[in-house]
């Protein structure tokens, strides 16, 4: 066996293929990220939408906070918040991470000061946005890498800490504040956008319900990455292939940090329009839902990056497909991985159950014994699984006496509305 046979057979057994991984629509590789995504594929181990995914949450940030869409009273900024997330440790999303600062940071040497990472609380974060030694507004601008993400959450959890309500207002571009003896640091204005890096199995250790359903956990984008190929030595992408692509991103964002207000062209209103009407974007439950719950002012800050790039202040429809591309690919990423979760412990521990009893189903005495007898509380749990369908119920009609209510997981259920008799 060769040695790059033996290479990829382990890279099969590190990093597992997942039969329904999510594809990125060739309408996202557009202006700038279309370029990206050309130059790094096939050059690289990492994941080419990674890598885009990154590089359009820093161009935004390199941009700055001066381009704005206003709904209403909001303002939205091109502001994204991105965790790409790997089936093991080897799927290369700090490689992700690194070309796609590497592909922008040349272009503004004073920006490359306001990428940092390491935060262990919310105060952390509000201390980066505060006065320099000078007492002078720093630059509102703040990159932040956290390669240890579930670290992040961790802290989150602690009792007293204020990081979750911080990264919520930093998103929302509210005000945010630590207020403390010796004084307070405040601030009010600030373009803070954030990459972390982590597998599925820590994300599920660490990533808390509540923090899923909250208001926390879609604010941001869930990007599944994996190891792309084997190539020991590194690709093609030398220093003068990074510095040509910078120059083009300087020119670009020098152009896009005059830009004030933005406004979409009467075909790129028209499509988001029409997709945001969409009501057929599929059927959710559980956390799966609860992440993606703000998918039409992602759908709108991805199209405004898409636009930036270009140097433009007008979004036009070929932005909105391209934004609505990036978001179908972390919506599909989201539903690996928190699809089976439902945010109740009670109905995913049925949820479990069902899958392992399969075909045969689970009836009520059945379901009386998994939750010890306590009847009250698995009605309840029945009512809420298949409220959320994560449970089927169906009735089946013995010689005497009322029907048998059974449960099953929707994979295994029977026709639904159709009475089966016990033999």
């Amino acid at each position: 066996m060769g040695e790059l046979t033996k290479l990829r057979d382990r890279l099969d057994a590190e990093d597992p293929q997942v039969a329904d991984w999510p594809t990125l629509d060739p309408a996202a590789r557009i202006g700038l990220v279309g370029e990206l995504y050309d130059m790094v594929e096939g050059e690289t181990e990492a994941d080419p939408v990674g890598i885009v995914i990154a590089f359009l949450a820093a161009y935004g940030n390199l941009v700055g906070d001066s381009p704005t869409y206003m709904i209403e009273a909001t303002p939205h900024h091109a502001v994204i918040f991105a965790v790409n997330v790997g089936e093991t440790a080897k799927s290369r999303k700090g490689q992700a991470r690194d070309i796609a600062l590497r592909a922008t940071r040349p272009s503004d040497t004073t920006w490359a000061d306001r990428i940092v990472g390491g935060h262990a609380s919310g105060e952390a974060i509000i201390a980066d946005l505060g006065p320099n030694a000078d007492g002078h507004p720093p630059d509102p601008r703040l990159f932040v890498v956290e390669r240890e993400f579930s670290r992040l959450l961790k802290a989150a959890d602690r009792p007293a800490n204020i990081l979750s309500d911080t990264i919520r207002n930093l998103w929302d571009g509210t005000t945010v504040a630590n207020r403390r003896a010796s004084g307070a640091i405040v601030a009010k204005r600030h373009h803070v956008s954030i990459v972390g890096e982590t597998t599925r199995e820590d994300l599920a250790r660490t990533l808390s319900d509540t923090d899923a359903v909250n208001g926390f956990g879609n604010r941001f984008l869930w990007v599944m990455v994996r190891r792309q190929d084997l190539i020991p030595l590194g690709g093609n992408l030398t220093p003068p292939v990074f510095n040509q692509f910078a120059k083009k991103v300087n020119r670009a964002a020098k152009g896009a940090r005059q830009i004030g207000d933005m406004d979409f062209d009467a075909a790129g209103e028209q499509r988001y329009i029409d997709w945001y009407r969409d009501g057929n974007r599929g059927t959710k439950h559980g956390l799966w839902a609860a992440v993606t719950a703000r998918d039409e002012p992602y759908v709108l800050r991805l199209a405004m990056i898409y636009a930036l790039c270009d140097g433009l202040a007008v979004i036009t429809e070929r932005h909105v497909n391209a934004a609505i591309a990036v978001w179908d690919y972390c919506d599909a990423s989201a539903r690996l991985i928190f699809g089976d979760r439902s945010g109740d412990r009670d109905v995913d521990k049925l949820h479990t159950h069902l899958a392992a009893v399969g075909h045969n189903g689970l009836d009520g005495r059945g379901l009386d014994r998994l939750f010890a007898g306590n009847s009250t509380r698995a009605a309840a749990t029945r009512e809420r699984a298949v409220a959320l369908g994560i449970a089927v119920e169906t009735k089946q009609q013995g010689e005497r006496g009322a029907p048998r209510r059974i449960l099953y997981a929707p994979e295994y259920a029977p026709d639904q509305g159709r009475e089966t008799s016990d033999e």
